[in-house]
């Protein structure tokens, strides 16, 4: 069975540009430049975790939050150390 994680991420949406903040007593805070509406923030997010993973969308889905900032995801094929590595945070 490939690796999956469980991440929790702390989203702030209307940003200037789509980034990752830091990662901090297990969540990962993100800035998002869609704003929070009609899902909008939950579609940007997906697609920028995918492109720095290099994975495809469908293995990202949001478990928690659809409608708050504070969320969790399911990353399909990454175990939590190589999610974090792949996009940037040294733990």
């Amino acid at each position: 069975m490939p690796d999956t994680c469980r991440l929790n991420l702390k989203l702030s949406p209307g940003a200037k540009s789509n980034s990752i903040s830091g990662y901090q007593d297990g969540v990962l805070s993100i800035r998002i430049k869609a704003p929070p509406v009609e899902g909008k923030a939950n579609q940007e997010t997906i697609a920028f975790l995918s492109h720095e993973l290099g994975t495809a969308r469908s293995n990202i889905n949001i478990v928690r939050g659809l409608s708050s900032k504070n969320k969790v995801i399911v990353i399909a094929g990454f175990s939590l150390e190589e999610a974090l590595a792949k996009l940037g945070i040294e733990t």
